[in-house]
């Protein structure tokens, strides 16, 4: 047998393993796995303890967690692993709003956290073989039984084509036939307070002989598909240049020929930027200096030729002033006070946060007919957008649950942009044209906009352009 991953445990240190925290906490290294939780508004998640001479992986809280483990292309594999479910409930989550059963198990043919087979301890009360499929756990077999919080259970699960072999502290418990997922990878799941004793995946020579197939084929497949694509080519290495921070912010300058001329950043690079603070430095493709400034830390920075003249602008929102910079000096073009944020949308109740405008993206628009770029558009991160025009003034703003994206584009070909905020769309003068089928339902369950392109997809130009959206948990 070939063991294909371990959980590393009695070479971990006690202590947190994995964090979905903010900074300034640090992913310890282990092994193979990795965190597939987005963050949440807590210390730890994953932790190693000693558990009577043995150490043990726990899940310490209630909020839904995972760490994953091995790629894609596992089909025949056999699963082994022991849990332990400490509490019966678990909380609600964006994943799951309406769900408070608690579980602790495994996904396995994992393709993503919501395509992959579960076998879970439940509720205290069953254990169940779930195939999820978005947003339906489909039940493939369960089985009623006082789960022992004082006990770890030891399961196996074994795949070989089509088939699925479960057993529990040696004794068979579910055999099932399902064809949905036919590979995957491997994860360990909470939403409840658990612990795991040991996980490890195996397979025989064949499956080896089997994975290496699939890889192989793939990988032929991919480079076919890419035949007649355009090929990557080094074109520059910079030496020193500014360091982006985590979330830096980066603006290419790129001339109206399309040529790269240089860049501007924010960075906190001490060289630039004081102490605690943060500089906006312009480069050109030697890495040369050209000018710097201080700047606040969220500050954001945009270039495009905004009013009109032939020439790249840097448009600057540093706190309550938006500046359009000369890209050439970094002086001073316009500035204009940022509308302030409590009388321009309420941003969900965060606007004693911060006062002023916040800027979470930047649009070029053509919203007054005098051409791509000459208008503004400002996205905060949640609930409001502003317009504005060459002179940093004010068009007007809407304020809408919407997420981390706008659609700026003219949809009815008047030369003149729409906006969709979320799911509804507005004119370039402001007025609402329609809103999505089911809105109300998505913006009560946290189901919010991540990214949006408007365009034609679908071949059939006389029924207009179509729009994708990738949205939370909806995908």
């Amino acid at each position: 047998m070939k063991l294909l991953v371990e959980m590393p445990l009695e070479s971990a240190p006690e202590g947190v393993i994995f964090s979905a925290a903010e900074e300034p906490i640090r992913l310890s290294p282990f092994g193979e796995w990795s965190l597939v939780t987005w963050r949440h508004g807590i210390c730890w998640e994953w932790c190693v303890c000693n558990e009577e001479n043995r150490k043990v992986l726990e899940h310490p809280t209630i909020f839904t967690s995972c760490i994953k483990a091995g790629d894609g292309s596992w089909r025949d594999f056999t699963l082994e692993f022991d849990v332990r479910q400490l509490l019966p409930l678990g909380d609600t989550s964006m994943d799951e709003m309406f769900n408070t059963c608690g579980r602790a198990g495994v996904f396995f043919r994992y393709v993503s956290y919501r395509q992959t087979y579960a076998l879970f301890l439940e509720c205290q009360n069953r254990i169940v073989l779930y195939r999820r499929d978005d947003d339906k756990w489909i039940s493939l077999a369960s089985h009623e039984i006082e789960i022992d919080r004082d006990r770890y259970y030891q399961f196996k699960v074994e795949c070989k084509g089509d088939n699925i072999h479960c057993w529990m502290d040696g004794e068979p418990l579910f055999d099932v036939t399902d064809s949905a997922l036919p590979r995957g990878r491997v994860a360990l799941y909470a939403n409840t307070v658990a612990r795991f004793g040991f996980c490890r995946v195996t397979t025989d020579n064949a499956g080896v002989a089997e994975i290496a197939n699939y890889v192989s084929s793939e990988r032929l497949a991919a480079a076919k598909s890419a035949e007649g694509l355009c090929k990557p080519k080094l074109w520059k290495r910079i030496s020193h240049p500014p360091r982006l921070p985590g979330g830096g912010k980066l603006a290419l300058d790129i001339s109206p020929g399309g040529k790269l001329c240089g860049a501007v950043l924010i960075t906190t690079d001490h060289r630039f930027a004081p102490r605690d603070g943060a500089a906006l430095v312009a480069v050109d493709v030697e890495g040369n200096v050209l000018w710097s400034c201080e700047v606040l830390k969220d500050a954001h920075v945009r270039v495009w030729n905004i009013d009109g003249d032939g020439e790249q602008d840097v448009l600057l929102f540093d706190g309550p002033k938006i500046k359009l910079l000369d890209i050439h000096s970094g002086g001073i073009k316009l500035e204009r006070p940022a509308p302030p944020c409590n009388e321009m949308g309420n941003r969900g109740g965060r606007e004693n946060e911060t006062p002023y405008m916040p800027a979470y993206k930047v649009y070029p628009a053509n919203i007054r007919g005098l051409g791509p770029g000459r208008d503004i558009v400002v996205l905060d991160i949640h609930t409001a957008f502003w317009v504005l025009n060459d002179k940093l003034e004010l068009l007007w703003w809407r304020s809408r649950e919407h997420g981390h994206d706008l659609g700026v584009c003219d949809i009815d070909g008047d030369g003149l942009d729409e906006i969709l905020c979320g799911y509804v769309m507005f004119d370039h003068d402001g007025r609402e044209l329609w809103t999505a089928e089911g809105t109300e339902y998505l913006v009560f369950t946290h189901d919010h906009v991540d990214h949006i392109i408007i365009d034609e997809f679908d071949g059939n130009l006389e029924n207009g352009m179509e729009i994708a959206i990738t949205a939370g948990n909806s995908g």
